[in-house]
Order: C-alpha cells, then structure tokens, then sequence
C-alpha cells in the first residue's frame, strides 16, 4: 500500500493508533485507512470497503443402511454460505472433502460441516434407518419319522448365519440344513442372521415311539420236540424272528421251532402299523433250551428163570420217573426197580421195555392223561 515518503511506515483505522502493520483484524463494512511515513507525513485512503460471506449453514439427506452392507448408509450434507471448499464430519472430528458420509444405522448428533476459514456448523440431528433385506420363509415342519430315524431341517432364507437349538440331537447347529435324529418329539428353534439383522423360526420334529418286542418266556425242551414262540403284542403288527434255524416260518404272530437238536436263541423285532420298527438294542429274545436225551442202564442182563420166579428189574437212570411195559407179571410198572413174575408157561419169554424221564420234559397234556 505505502509509495513514496520515507520509510519506515504506520498504519491507523482512526488516525489515532498507529501499527507497524498493514493488516487489520475488522467487521465487515466501509474504512479509511491512514498511512503515516517516518517523517509524519500522512496520507489517507478512503472508501475502502471490508465485505463478509454468509452465514455457514447445511442441511443433510439421510438413506437407509441394509443389512449385510457395513456401514452403507449415507448422509448427504450440503453446505450454504461460509467460504468454500467445504469439509464434512459425521462424528464431527474426523473431516472429508466429500458430502457423502458413510455411516451404519443410527442417529447423529455430530455432522459438522467445515469451511475454509475454519468456520463450522453443526447439522440437526440426523437418523439413518435400516432397511431389513434379510428375508426368511416360515419353515414347514416335516412328516413325522420314526424314533431312531432322522430327518432334515430346511429353511429359505438369504441369511448366512444359524443358531438351532437344542443341539443335542443335530448334527450341525450352525448350519442351515442340520440332520436331527431326535428320541421324541421336539421342537427345534432358529435364530438366522445376516449382518446386523436377525430372525427367529421354529420346526417341529413328530417322533412315533418304537414298537416294544416282548418274544415271551423261555422254554425247555427235550431232543425230538418242538417248541411255539408267541409274542406278545398288538397281532395287527409285523413280526420277524431270526435266525430261520428249525422255524416253521421267519414272519409270525407265532412260529413253531421244530425238532430243534440244540439249543438256540430268537431275536425278535417288531413293525407296527406305521412302519415303525423296533430298535436293534430293544429287540427281546426267547431262548429255546434243548435238553439231551436221557441215558438208562437196566439191570439183570436177558436172563432165564423158572416158570413163576421173581426177579428184581432195576432202571438206572437221571430221570424221575419211569414206565415198564408190558405191565403184566410187574408189581409196579412206574417205578424204577420193579418186582418181575415169570410166566406160568414153560419156554415162554417176555421183553420188558423202560422209558424214563424228568417231570418238567412232560408236556402238560400228558400228564393230565
């Protein structure tokens, strides 16, 4: 500004106060500027008029931020007044050139906008919404199975995170297709995930219990007899006996182990009505118990008596009790060492026959007899 004079120069608003400067800090509007040199001698400039921008404000547009995309939301600021360029804050320190702030949903109180000469404004507060694109189909509970089997889990949802619970009986709960091989019936819950959003559902699982196999009680007994296995149970259902060793069938109510030579165990497994069978570890079995023949040792060796002589016979054996015959010429036939009579008749001859056994290898019916 200073020509002419002699140095050095100072510098007045009001003619009064001097600085060595030229520069003032001022308002805006019209100023003299009074310019003095080393000597006093002074010159003033009129008319020198100090202008101010506007008033810093702005105003924002906020857009709704989605699940899965981080922080997609946006404020967009725009400023008025101030000087520009512009810098914008969503937190109200960290600044940008650009408008477009990048946020996740939520409400801010602290978008700042910046102009050059460091003035700020603070935009009223601004809420950033979600829009929700987790979708989730409501999920179809499956047939009922039987107890023992498993079955699928199925859900139609773009989510890529899940949470079943109980986890017991799933072979994966953090997958969207968990196999579930529940022992009753259960419910299963689902919490499903994507990004920020979550979303609940649930499925039931039917279980239809397993048939009981009840193949009866035991049964004893001797070589050359048969033994019927009855099950107990609903007649309507399917049963299966196994191994098909001396069975008149392997499919039955009840079946017929015939002339077993040994003894043998059935396992029995049961179908209901539903297809249900029972579990290999519930399967009942009957055991046949085949007891061997009975050895007898008779006593005296063929012998030849007089006619009408007595002779002592005598059975040997584990049984408990025993039948002579023919009865005739015996005191008692049903004991084991009966009293013999020979024959009145010269050169006659009588073989005397002994079955013997126990009294539980006797079929009731015999007995009764």
């Amino acid at each position: 500004m200073q020509q002419g004079g002699t140095a050095a120069y100072s510098y007045s608003l009001d003619n009064i106060t001097f600085q060595p400067g030229n520069t003032f800090n001022t308002g805006a509007g019209p100023y003299t500027i009074y310019v003095k040199d080393a000597n006093n001698c002074q010159v003033q400039v009129n008319n020198v008029n100090v202008s101010q921008p506007a008033v810093l404000t702005a105003t924002a547009v906020a857009a709704n931020a989605t699940c899965d995309g981080g922080n997609d939301g946006t404020i967009t600021v725009t400023a008025a007044g101030g000087t520009s360029p512009y810098q914008y804050a969503a937190d109200g320190t960290v600044f940008q050139a650009s408008n477009v702030l990048n946020v996740a949903p939520g409400t801010f109180t602290t978008v700042v906008v910046k102009d050059a000469n460091g003035c700020t404004f603070t935009v009223p507060a601004v809420t950033v919404g979600l829009t929700n694109n987790l979708t989730l189909t409501p999920a179809v509970d499956p047939a009922p199975v039987c107890e023992g089997n498993s079955v699928q889990l199925q859900l139609t949802t773009n989510a890529t995170q899940f949470a079943w619970t109980p986890a017991t009986s799933l072979s994966n709960s953090t997958i969207i297709n968990p196999e579930a091989r529940p022992s009753v019936t259960t419910p299963y819950y689902v919490v499903v995930t994507l990004g920020r959003c979550s979303l609940n559902d649930d499925v039931l699982v039917t279980v239809m219990p397993a048939p009981e196999s009840n193949a009866g009680p035991n049964d004893t007994i001797c070589v050359g007899q048969s033994s019927t296995l009855q099950a107990i149970g609903d007649p309507s259902y399917t049963y299966t006996w196994s191994p098909a060793t001396y069975l008149s069938s392997t499919t039955g109510y009840g079946v017929t182990s015939s002339f077993p030579d040994q003894t043998i165990t059935y396992t029995l497994n049961v179908t209901d009505n539903n297809g249900c069978s029972t579990l290999p570890p519930d399967r009942d079995q009957v055991t046949v118990v085949v007891t061997p023949p009975i050895e007898v040792t008779t006593f005296p060796a063929d012998t030849i008596v007089i006619a009408g002589q007595q002779i002592p016979l005598l059975a040997v054996s584990a049984g408990t009790y025993y039948t002579w015959s023919p009865a005739g010429g015996l005191d008692n036939p049903g004991v084991p060492n009966p009293i013999a009579t020979a024959p009145m008749i010269d050169g006659a001859e009588v073989t005397y026959l002994v079955t013997t056994g126990r009294m539980q290898d006797v079929p009731a019916k015999e007995l009764l007899q």
